[in-house]
């Protein structure tokens, strides 16, 4: 996976110089995005024990992307490449039985999974100026270069004392490691708003705009197995006039 982001790399930035505007500025976009899950997490990508009734989620991340416009057949796009983050914890409360000096009881525990993805991605959007705003539509496609979890079920209720009847301890079920089963390509829908809130000065080097993201994925994280999600972020795009 790593050459390939190594080739896609030369290849988008030996696209960027063909087809380049008439405009050399370009921008560097710091975002941080706020994720939100949905699926069924039951056996989570072959992960033993996980997530019987996890149903829901969310996450916060950063992610930078540089961005340049492009020409092709004189129909002006914004072409972008980048790193991004998705994280994201998901809990779930449930009932267990327990035992408290030998005694059976029932208690109850809480199911936590937390995860990191790490993508490069690229994109491309067709751009519209309305007054002082810049909408951008667009497609792309995430390149999945790590993933990591972690996941345990915890009994706290009693908060401190009892055990799980079945293993006589406080913590069971956990592992961490790579997901298995999880999806290498995952494309992706985006919808980006900036707002030029100081115009920029003849001959400025550097400005800078706030601006939202949008962005929901056209396939599930995992292979054979529901795991989506929407991102909404807030960032500032700094634009580069050398």
């Amino acid at each position: 996976m790593k050459y390939l982001v190594y080739i896609l790399v030369t290849f988008l930035l030996a696209t960027i110089h063909l087809y380049s505007s008439d405009t050399n500025n370009y921008s560097i976009d710091i975002i941080i995005n706020r994720h939100f899950y949905s699926g069924n997490f039951k056996n989570l990508g072959g992960i033993p024990d996980c997530c019987p009734n996890i149903r829901t989620g969310n996450g916060i991340s950063p992610g930078i992307n540089i961005s340049k416009p492009i020409s092709i057949y004189n129909i002006y796009y914004d072409f972008s490449f980048g790193l991004n983050t998705v994280t994201g914890k998901l809990s779930y409360n449930e009932q267990a039985p327990i035992l408290v000096n030998n005694q059976a009881e029932m208690g109850i525990f809480t199911h936590d999974l937390e995860f990191d993805l790490y993508y490069f991605y690229i994109s491309v959007a067709k751009s519209y100026k309305i007054d002082d705003f810049n909408c951008a539509f667009g497609i792309g496609n995430h390149f999945l270069l790590k993933s990591n979890y972690s996941q345990l079920e915890k009994l706290t209720t009693p908060d401190n004392y009892g055990v799980f009847s079945d293993t006589h301890t406080r913590v069971r079920n956990e592992s961490k490691g790579s997901i298995p089963n999880i999806s290498n390509f995952v494309p992706f829908l985006k919808f980006d708003v900036s707002y030029q809130f100081i115009r920029p000065i003849e001959n400025q080097f550097l400005s800078f705009n706030p601006y939202f993201h949008f962005e929901m994925p056209l396939l599930s994280i995992l292979h054979n197995q529901s795991w989506r999600y929407y991102s909404i972020g807030l960032g500032l795009k700094f634009t580069i006039n050398p």
